[in-house]
Protein backbone atom coordinates (compact mmCIF):
# COMPACT_ATOMS: atom_id res chain seq x y z
CA UNK A 1 0.00 0.00 0.00
CA UNK A 2 1.25 3.44 -0.88
CA UNK A 3 0.94 6.06 1.81
CA UNK A 4 -0.27 9.51 0.93
CA UNK A 5 1.85 12.36 2.31
CA UNK A 6 0.46 15.83 1.62
CA UNK A 7 2.97 18.48 0.59
CA UNK A 8 1.39 20.95 3.04
CA UNK A 9 -0.38 20.28 6.32
CA UNK A 10 -4.11 20.81 6.54
CA UNK A 11 -5.17 24.24 7.87
CA UNK A 12 -5.26 24.28 11.64
CA UNK A 13 -3.20 21.13 12.06
CA UNK A 14 -0.02 21.26 14.16
CA UNK A 15 3.33 21.55 12.45
CA UNK A 16 6.22 19.63 13.96
CA UNK A 17 9.54 21.41 13.98
CA UNK A 18 12.47 19.19 14.88
CA UNK A 19 15.17 21.50 16.20
CA UNK A 20 17.29 21.62 19.29
CA UNK A 21 15.87 23.93 21.95
CA UNK A 22 17.87 27.17 22.05
CA UNK A 23 19.91 25.94 19.09
CA UNK A 24 19.57 29.11 17.02
CA UNK A 25 21.59 32.25 17.74
CA UNK A 26 19.71 35.53 17.69
CA UNK A 27 22.57 37.38 16.05
CA UNK A 28 25.83 38.97 17.03
CA UNK A 29 24.72 42.58 16.57
CA UNK A 30 22.30 42.94 19.52
CA UNK A 31 22.80 46.46 20.87
CA UNK A 32 20.67 48.10 23.54
CA UNK A 33 21.53 50.87 25.98
CA UNK A 34 19.32 51.52 29.01
CA UNK A 35 19.88 54.74 30.99
CA UNK A 36 18.34 55.90 34.25
CA UNK A 37 18.79 59.24 36.01
CA UNK A 38 17.22 59.85 39.40
CA UNK A 39 17.26 62.50 42.06
CA UNK A 40 16.36 61.97 45.71
CA UNK A 41 15.25 64.62 48.18
CA UNK A 42 15.35 63.83 51.90
CA UNK A 43 12.74 65.34 54.21
CA UNK A 44 12.06 64.65 57.88
CA UNK A 45 10.28 61.29 57.97
CA UNK A 46 9.99 60.78 54.19
CA UNK A 47 11.91 60.87 50.90
CA UNK A 48 10.91 61.80 47.37
CA UNK A 49 12.52 60.31 44.25
CA UNK A 50 12.06 61.63 40.69
CA UNK A 51 13.50 59.63 37.80
CA UNK A 52 13.86 59.55 34.04
CA UNK A 53 14.42 56.08 32.58
CA UNK A 54 15.14 55.46 28.89
CA UNK A 55 15.15 51.93 27.49
CA UNK A 56 16.84 51.15 24.17
CA UNK A 57 18.46 54.56 23.83
CA UNK A 58 19.93 53.53 20.45
CA UNK A 59 16.38 52.84 19.13
CA UNK A 60 17.70 49.73 17.37
CA UNK A 61 15.19 47.07 16.29
CA UNK A 62 16.61 44.04 18.09
CA UNK A 63 14.78 40.72 17.75
CA UNK A 64 13.61 39.34 21.10
CA UNK A 65 12.85 35.93 19.59
CA UNK A 66 11.63 34.11 16.52
CA UNK A 67 8.28 32.68 15.45
CA UNK A 68 7.81 29.85 12.96
CA UNK A 69 6.03 30.91 9.77
CA UNK A 70 5.17 29.52 6.35
CA UNK A 71 5.52 32.91 4.71
CA UNK A 72 7.78 32.58 1.63
CA UNK A 73 9.31 35.98 2.41
CA UNK A 74 11.30 34.25 5.18
CA UNK A 75 13.33 31.45 3.53
CA UNK A 76 14.39 29.90 6.86
CA UNK A 77 10.74 29.89 8.09
CA UNK A 78 11.65 32.03 11.10
CA UNK A 79 10.03 35.44 11.49
CA UNK A 80 11.76 37.73 14.03
CA UNK A 81 9.71 39.08 16.94
CA UNK A 82 10.75 42.70 17.35
CA UNK A 83 11.59 43.95 20.82
CA UNK A 84 10.71 47.25 22.41
CA UNK A 85 12.07 50.32 20.67
CA UNK A 86 12.90 53.66 22.28
CA UNK A 87 10.88 53.85 25.51
CA UNK A 88 11.27 56.87 27.82
CA UNK A 89 9.64 56.73 31.27
CA UNK A 90 9.28 59.54 33.79
CA UNK A 91 8.08 58.98 37.31
CA UNK A 92 8.32 59.67 41.00
CA UNK A 93 7.99 57.80 44.26
CA UNK A 94 7.47 58.78 47.86
CA UNK A 95 9.15 56.72 50.57
CA UNK A 96 8.10 56.76 54.23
Amino acid sequence: MASFLPSRPAPGSPIRVFVVANGHRMGDAYVRWDVRVERTWFFSGWNMVIYLDVQNLTNRENPSGYRYTQDPAFPDNLRPIEGVGFLPTFGFSVEF
